[in-house]
């Protein structure tokens, strides 16, 4: 009798450490996807830095695939700092969208990512101390809020915002936090490493947090990666409004690169309003029966983007207006 040739197969926890590395890859490709379809650019300092710890908190979640995603490490914590308009609080919203996306995906459709604020601006030890303890149904109940979610199965984003420019200030603030949590890690022992701390502030952290945390300097993009974030926006904008199939928009003049992004969010989004509404338009123009398939624009400028000049083609089924 012959022999079938080929590799021998692995052994079952070979095979298994395998698959599982490869869903994490999945769960980070996922995760990028889901960041680059959100109003944010993200510099290569925040890519570059969110990498590691992403890849240990996805690779902790699945460790037991019988209890579902349920990371069993430490809770991931992630110290942002920078300029103001750089997007730090746009990439806790980022983050939230893009990790409960993946888990909806790979792991549970009725998965929530919820965040929760806890301003540390103008506040001291005791009185947030104070707030983190009211009860009863308020926005400032913010233990009993973080204890629901963790209960119904969720993720909770702590988003520690306003982080003061005082680091002992700072440290003693996060001991506060972090007392809170380790009181439901008492209750809730397998449940408390679904709480991820994201702080946001203009300054450096202090020592207690960046032994805990991982510190990302957010600053602006580049002004090639401003450029395409703000087409890809725009394009997503007009589509959104329009419902049209294909969307293209062709940039003939150099955006000015910002540090602070907002000008450059108010640009495409104002943009997005004028060329969507110039399609409805023509759309309501044609009788409303018109099935709109195309919408491109062509953006020039002559005086470095005081005043845009916008071209607009729409395709009909075929025929171009």
């Amino acid at each position: 009798s012959g022999r079938l040739a080929g590799r021998a197969p692995q052994p079952l926890g070979t095979a298994l450490a395998a698959a599982k590395e490869a869903l994490v890859g999945e769960m980070l490709a996922d995760f990028w996807s889901g960041v680059d379809a959100f109003p944010y650019a993200a510099c290569d300092e925040v890519r570059v830095r969110l990498a590691a710890s992403l890849q240990t908190y996805f690779a902790s979640g699945v460790a037991d695939m019988r209890q579902g995603f349920t990371p069993t490490n430490k809770p991931l914590s992630i110290f942002t700092y920078g300029p103001a308009g750089t997007g730090k609080s746009t990439l806790v919203s980022a983050v939230a969208q893009a990790v409960q996306k993946l888990l909806r995906k790979r792991m549970d459709p009725a998965r929530r990512v919820d965040v929760v604020k806890v301003p540390l601006n103008f506040v001291t030890p005791n009185s947030l101390a104070s707030v983190l303890k009211v009860q009863g149904i308020s926005d400032w109940s913010i233990e009993r809020i973080v204890e629901q979610s963790l209960c119904k199965g969720h993720t909770v984003v702590l988003h520690l915002e306003e982080v003061p420019k005082d680091q002992q200030l700072q440290d003693a603030l996060f001991t506060i936090v972090r007392g809170m949590v380790d009181g439901m890690r008492k209750r809730y022992p397998k449940l408390v490493s679904n709480i991820v701390y994201i702080f946001t502030s203009n300054y450096p952290a202090g020592a207690a947090i960046s032994a805990h945390a991982e510190i990302v300097h957010v600053t602006a993009p580049t002004a090639q990666q401003q450029t395409a974030h703000c087409v890809r926006m725009l394009e997503e904008k007009v589509r959104e409004h329009t419902g049209a199939k294909q969307v293209a928009i062709e940039l003939r003049y150099a955006l000015a690169c910002m540090d602070d992004m907002r000008p450059l969010w108010k640009w495409w989004t104002t943009l997005g309003f004028l060329i969507a509404t110039h399609a409805k338009t023509a759309v309501a123009a044609r009788g409303g029966d018109a099935s709109l398939e195309r919408v491109t624009a062509a953006l020039s400028s002559s005086d470095k983007g005081r005043s845009v000049d916008v071209r607009v083609a729409l395709g009909f089924g075929g025929a171009a207006a």
